[in-house]
């Protein structure tokens, strides 16, 4: 227990008014004692930071994050986010939330912690496939501000890629497939071109694959959901062209060719453009399953020697009448000219 006697300018500042002493108990508390008399109690000054704990992010998109921390009293909570590996500021530079020591603040933001609560702040304005560092800092009710900064980082994620172009092994001119739907961050992961005789059985007898085989994986989709493919080939396809795919069916988890259909996946095939819609999980999806992810090997074929020319007209029977005619009155007016 400290004794303190009011007249002292420490007593004084404590605002002590009269001759008296002040008696601080272990608890911290500060007691004045005169005539027997007590008055009220006050705490102590409090030079203690708040100390922060559970600091991460979770649910990261492209352009956001959820930022959690949780405080060991009530504070103020600040943060910033600067690029990987930037400068570190202190915890007056994340507090001031402004750009120090030539670092840019890329996003920043405050709010109240509640006492050993995790506090969650929306972290937005972020650039999709970057890195980056969050700083936070808590602040009490006495100023007194947490230092170091503590640190997390992030990653966004990368916008989806929905459309790839690519040239077929032995193909004149690139083939383009893009398609649409899925969910906001739905893309492929990655894609390729190939030639039929690289899957792990042969077409079925006749089928050839004049413009080759897309073969791709596509992942992040919202599970279920459907997607709306559109590929676009170099030339154009034979007249009795089908899309041919390889792999699972619902009802059938053995590997096999077959066709996607008007009914099922709305096909669609037209001069140089076939477009077809896939359902995660159904059919046309290698993994038969509603994951948010659709596989698939497939393409545009047709039976073997099939041409995809179009025919030279001809003239109607009419017409070849007509040619007779004018064919026969040229060679009368050549006549008559031999002979004029």
């Amino acid at each position: 227990m400290l004794l303190c006697r009011a007249a002292q300018p420490a007593c004084a500042a404590r605002g002590y008014g009269y001759a008296g002493y002040g008696l601080r108990d272990g608890d911290g508390h500060v007691r004045l004692v005169r005539g027997g008399q007590s008055f009220d109690s006050f705490d102590a000054a409090d030079t203690t930071a708040p100390i922060l704990s559970a600091v991460g992010v979770s649910g990261t998109t492209q352009t956001a994050t959820a930022l959690s921390a949780t405080s060991n009293e009530a504070a103020t909570g600040t943060w910033i986010v600067v690029a990987r590996n930037a400068a570190a500021p202190t915890s007056a530079q994340v507090k001031a939330a402004a750009a120090y020591s030539g670092v840019a603040i890329v996003a920043s933001g405050s709010g109240a912690m509640s006492a050993a609560v995790a506090r969650a702040f929306a972290v937005t304005g972020l650039a999709a496939g970057t890195n980056y560092d969050v700083y936070v800092v808590a602040e009490d009710g006495s100023a007194n501000l947490s230092t170091p900064p503590v640190k997390a980082q992030l990653a966004t994620l990368f916008a989806p890629v929905t459309s790839y172009t690519g040239t077929p092994p032995g193909v004149a001119g690139s083939v383009t497939a893009s398609f649409t739907g899925g969910g906001a961050a739905c893309g492929y992961t990655p894609g390729q071109f190939v030639a039929g005789s690289s899957l792990p059985s042969a077409p079925p007898g006749g089928i050839a694959f004049p413009q080759g085989l897309f073969q791709f994986a596509i992942g992040n989709c919202t599970p279920g959901s459907t997607l709306s493919f559109t590929i676009a080939y170099a030339q154009p396809l034979p007249a009795n062209a089908q899309y041919w795919k390889y792999g699972k069916t619902p009802g059938n988890a053995t590997p096999h060719w077959y066709t996607l259909t008007v009914a099922d996946n709305a096909l669609n095939i037209s001069g140089s453009t076939v477009t077809f819609n896939i359902t995660d999980g159904g059919l046309g999806d290698d993994d038969v399953s509603a994951n948010g992810q659709i596989s698939d090997p497939g393409g545009s074929g047709a039976p073997s020697g099939a041409s995809n020319a179009t025919g030279i007209p001809t003239l109607s029977e009419w017409g070849m009448m007509l040619l007779s005619g004018l064919m026969a009155l040229f060679g009368w007016v050549q006549m008559r000219r031999r002979n004029g």
